[in-house]
């Protein structure tokens, strides 16, 4: 990557934060989540596998535009993603493979 990464942030919350499910005609709540810069994200869905791909798109709308701003629904095999995508990078995210649910909060 040519850019100067910022490394992620896992946000902790005491109320709950809600982003819209369109699968499931309805919104989520979580307790934490981890902030990415947009760069970044758009790095790491370029390289998702079929599998994990499909399975974004399922917990997000995939006509909607990821922007500067966005939340997003996160989900096992993207923590798994995200964990090794950081890690290689020396950036160490213990907590995003707990099993517990996260948004995902693009970020300039």
């Amino acid at each position: 990557m040519s850019f100067h990464m910022q490394p992620p942030q896992i946000l902790r919350h005491q109320e709950y934060i809600y982003i819209r499910h369109d699968k499931y005609h309805r919104f989520i709540r979580y307790s934490r989540g981890i902030s990415i810069p947009y760069d970044t994200f758009q790095h790491i869905l370029a390289t998702l596998d079929d599998n994990t791909r499909s399975y974004f798109f399922f917990h997000n709308n995939p006509t909607a535009t990821i922007q500067v701003g966005s939340y997003l629904n996160g989900h096992a095999s993207l923590a798994a993603v995200l964990y090794t995508y950081f890690q290689q990078r020396n950036i160490l995210l213990p907590e995003i493979m707990n099993g517990q649910d996260f948004y995902i909060h693009i970020t300039a």
